[in-house]
């Protein structure tokens, strides 16, 4: 019975390993779909990483992971002017959390009116990718809800 037990033990151990090759080898880096919103820019914050927030129509906040300094060239420093931006939702393996994770990526983006309602001037636009080279292990928050 003891020999039984220990066997099974063995095979469950050498079992885990190939599992966890597997997911990794079916998660291969790549953008998965673009895509674009407009809404009223909340403002940048950063931690671990930094995440763009935008107010949809719907009320819903869509955050996008983002390069502090893209976003600023992008929308300017204030809040509350009427955006739009560019996205990519890229797939990743996340080592820390031993997961394939997908996030929305800031790619470009533009004002569309002042805050106020005022047009926005021409010509202000920017376009830098930004690519998560690890991710924190954290929750996923890219067009997340807050």
């Amino acid at each position: 019975m003891k020999r039984t037990l220990f066997l099974a033990v063995i095979c469950a151990l050498l079992s885990v390993s190939p599992v966890w090759a597997a997911s990794r080898s079916t998660c291969p880096d790549k953008v998965l779909e673009e895509g674009s919103i407009e809404g009223v820019f909340q403002g940048v914050e950063c931690g671990d990483f930094c995440h763009a927030a935008i107010e949809l129509d719907n009320g819903e906040v869509f955050s996008l992971l983002a390069d502090e300094e893209a976003v600023s060239k992008a929308f300017g420093s204030g809040t509350g002017q009427r955006v739009s931006a560019a996205y990519k939702v890229e797939q990743f393996w996340n080592e820390p959390a031993n997961e394939c994770s997908r996030l929305e990526i800031f790619a470009s983006g533009k004002v569309l009116a002042q805050a106020g309602g005022q047009a926005a001037p021409a010509g202000r636009q920017t376009s830098q990718p930004t690519a998560p080279q690890q991710a924190s292990g954290g929750p996923r928050t890219g067009g997340a809800k807050t």
